[in-house]
């Protein structure tokens, strides 16, 4: 049986010396055409003409009153002005976008569900503990022995 691709013997030893040149060059490898630089990243991905108008806007990103995350200056998907400065009687915390408001992380629509997603589990690991032991204050809800 002959090895006609001849991949099934090995061309290195151990004993040859490691080329450097090969594995660590002195020279950066800098590509030779420039043009691949100076394309629009989107047009590298996908057709002319498929993603419509390019989003090419340069926005500086700003941190909020809070210091807690960083926002875009462009101001897309805002419910306020950027100029309205509102005042949180209690604190006297200022904000001037939604999401910079006291307890918008805990008050959106999604964590207020799961807030009720949670409760629901721990009031129905509450109703199995008092069908399996029963009751202490109630003597009427008597406690469960089998499984």
């Amino acid at each position: 049986m002959s090895d006609v691709d001849g991949d099934s013997t090995m061309h290195s030893s151990p004993e040859l010396p490691i080329q450097d040149e090969e594995m660590f060059p002195e020279d950066p490898s800098t590509p030779k055409n420039a043009a691949t630089h100076a394309l629009d990243p989107v047009s590298e991905l996908s057709p002319p003409l498929s993603q419509g108008a390019s989003q090419n806007k340069i926005t500086d990103p700003v941190i909020n009153a809070n210091g807690k995350r960083i926002l875009t200056a462009s101001g897309a998907g805002e419910a306020l002005p950027t100029n309205v400065v509102q005042t949180d009687p209690a604190t006297g915390y200022q904000w001037t976008k939604q999401e910079d408001r006291p307890g918008f992380e805990w008050m959106n629509a999604r964590a207020r569900e799961e807030a009720d997603r949670a409760w629901e589990s721990i009031v129905d690991k509450a109703s199995q503990i008092k069908t399996k032991y029963g009751d202490p204050l109630k003597p009427e809800v008597p406690m469960r022995l089998g499984r």
